[in-house]
């Protein structure tokens, strides 16, 4: 299991795409990941993330056995698992769902890359999960210091996407982008102000709406 999963990290470090071998692979993996540890599933599913290889009978076992051993799993494991979903552009609900729940209490050993990375997967695969996002808010105000330019960015326009709004969270990214906006790339910072502005017209058409739903007979 090892072996196998080395191989399929290296061909991801190298950007080497060989179908015919990640086919053969990921057919055969499902029937004996019982064997693998947490590090090899999850440098398996971040391999074929970075290859943009999408084998859903793999990503299906991944995502039914992953959650019943997710105790097993560290921080960065998990959240390299999260990220090469987003990437495949394959969403598992119920996977999602179970992961976000029981990760939410855990964020305090992700590090902030892993944090931004999980929100940003967590976007791209349009799933709103109120209770981790709220978390990660949380962590992020409570280590805003540590977050790249990259990573801030990407939260803020990963909460955009999802129509999430923090307002704590967005007054300390508003005011660390004001002073450090040399930091960001215009794209970054183009990403935060589209995020923000997003968040919080989604927040005005909710008021909007319940407004007028308090006006009708």
């Amino acid at each position: 299991a090892q072996d196998v999963s080395n191989a399929v990290y290296a061909l991801g470090l190298l950007s080497y795409k060989h179908r015919g071998f990640l086919n053969a692979v990921c057919a055969h993996v499902p029937a004996c990941m019982a064997e693998f540890k947490p590090q090899s599933v999850s440098n398996t599913v971040y391999a074929l993330g970075v290859l943009a290889y999408r084998h859903d009978g793999f990503l299906r076992a991944v995502c039914t056995q992953m959650p019943v051993r997710l105790a097993e799993f560290k921080a960065q494991e998990i959240s390299n698992a999260i990220y090469a979903l987003g990437l495949l552009a394959y969403k598992h609900d119920d996977f999602l769902n179970s992961l976000c729940a029981q990760v939410s209490t855990r964020l305090g050993e992700f590090s902030t890359q892993g944090l931004s990375n999980s929100v940003y997967a967590l976007a791209l695969l349009a799933h709103r999960h109120e209770g981790f996002l709220r978390a990660a808010c949380d962590g992020a105000v409570s280590h805003g210091s540590d977050f790249t330019a990259q990573g801030i960015s990407n939260m803020v326009y990963a909460f955009g996407i999802l129509s999430y709004r923090h307002e704590e969270f967005l007054r300390r990214v508003c005011i660390h982008a004001a002073s450090h906006s040399a930091e960001f790339t215009p794209q970054g910072l183009s990403n935060v102000v589209c995020g923000v502005t997003v968040s919080f017209l989604a927040r005005h058409r909710v008021a909007r709406a319940n407004t007028m739903a308090r006006k009708l007979p």
